[in-house]
């Protein structure tokens, strides 16, 4: 399980032992011809971290946000809940929720937290993690504007 998935898991299983009678939605297909699923990835990592069985809903078929907002929609309904997602992508999640009738409330996760800069040489040189952020902000833009091209938002 990769590190930002993990993040979003402990995250859902923090206010789900916050939040009595609630349950854990874990969504998520395969990928790149995987043989399991996200969404069992972390119903093993749940079960291992106490959380029960019978409190974990699955929903296997997504391959994106979009199919996550209109398959989970089938599942919760009117009833309220929260939308645990990295804090970049929390923008165009919402407004895929929106889209298909939902309104989750927001919990974000995966924050970024600019340091503060201090002007030395090597502020003027590309570094891994200047351009890993670029990219993830470039990748949240244009998948917004495709979305709104598409009539997903």
């Amino acid at each position: 399980m990769a590190g930002e998935s993990l993040q979003r898991l402990v995250e859902g299983i923090r206010l789900y032992n916050l939040l009595p009678g609630s349950r854990l939605i874990l969504s998520g297909g395969t990928a790149f011809g995987d043989i399991i699923t996200s969404a069992e990835v972390m119903k093993q990592v749940a079960l291992e971290l106490s959380v029960p069985e019978n409190d974990i809903l699955m929903e296997p078929d997504s391959m994106d946000t979009k199919d996550e907002a209109m398959l989970i929609k089938d599942m919760v309904g009117d009833e309220p809940f929260v939308l645990v997602t990295s804090a970049y992508h929390m923008k165009r999640s919402i407004a895929l929720f929106n889209k298909h009738g939902l309104s989750p409330a927001p919990a974000p996760t995966v924050h970024y937290i600019k340091k503060r800069q201090n002007l030395s040489p090597g502020a003027f040189f590309p570094s891994y993690t200047n351009i890993k952020h670029a990219e993830i902000i470039v990748r949240e833009k244009l998948g917004i504007a495709w979305a709104k091209l598409r009539g997903q938002i």
